[in-house]
C-alpha cells in the first residue's frame, strides 16, 4: 500500500492520547495537509467547544461534530484528527470503520500525565468534579467503540509523536520493515582511507 492509495487518515482515542500532536507529525511525513476536528468545529459554529458544552449542550456538539467530519468527506490525502467523543453515535462508528481510522490507544495515567493542569479545561473531563477518574471511566466505557471503528491500533504509551506517526505508516503499509543490518556496508571503515 502506498500513502496515495488511502483517502484520508481518521485518528481516534481519548483526550491525552495524542491525536493532534501525532497527527501533525503524521501530515508532516506524508506531506499531507492536517485538520483538527475542534478547531474546524469552531470555525464552522463560530463559538468554542466549551462554549457550545456550556450553552447547547453535548448533544449539540456532536451535531456539529458529525457535520465536520462529514466535511472531510470530499478531501484527500489529509490526516484529521478526532475528537475523543466522535465514536459515540453508531453511525458515526460504521462510518469510521470504512476510512482508514487509527486509534491512538493510551493507558489512562498516561494520557492524565499528558494533559497536565490542561485536564480541568475539558468540558467533559471537568464537569464531573474529578477530571482524573472522569477519564478512567471514559476510557473503560468507549474502549469497545474505538473498536469498533477503527481500521487500525497503535499504541502510544511511552512513544515519541514523531515515532508514533512512523508506527501508523508501519501499520498500514505504507512503508514496510527493513533490515538496518543491510546498512552495515555504508558505515564500514574503508581501510585504504586515512581520512576516518
Amino acid at each position: 500500500m502506498s500513502a496515495g492509495s488511502e483517502k484520508n487518515i481518521y485518528l481516534i482515542g481519548i483526550s491525552g492520547s495524542g491525536k493532534s500532536t501525532v497527527g501533525e507529525a503524521l501530515a508532516s511525513q506524508l506531506d499531507w495537509q492536517f485538520i483538527d476536528l475542534d478547531e474546524r468545529i469552531e470555525y464552522m459554529t463560530h463559538q468554542t467547544i466549551r462554549r457550545i458544552f456550556e450553552e447547547e449542550g453535548e448533544e449539540a456538539f456532536r451535531m456539529y461534530e458529525k457535520a465536520a467530519l462529514m466535511s472531510t468527506e470530499k478531501l484527500r490525502k489529509t490526516v484529521v484528527a478526532c475528537g475523543g467523543g466522535i465514536i459515540l453515535l453508531p453511525e458515526i462508528r460504521q462510518w469510521l470503520k470504512k476510512q482508514a481510522t487509527v486509534w491512538l490507544q493510551v493507558s489512562s495515567d498516561e494520557a492524565i500525565s499528558r494533559l497536565g493542569a490542561e485536564i480541568k479545561e475539558r468540558p467533559l473531563l471537568a464537569a464531573e468534579g474529578n477530571p482524573e477518574t472522569t477519564l478512567r471511566n471514559i476510557l473503560a466505557e468507549r474502549k469497545p467503540y474505538y473498536t469498533a471503528a477503527a481500521k487500525y491500533q497503535v499504541k502510544t504509551d511511552n512513544v515519541d509523536p514523531m515515532d508514533v506517526a512512523f508506527n501508523i505508516q508501519m501499520e498500514m503499509g505504507f512503508i514496510s520493515d527493513f533490515d538496518p543490518s543491510g546498512f552495515d556496508d555504508l558505515f564500514t571503515k574503508d581501510d585504504d582511507d586515512d581520512e576516518f
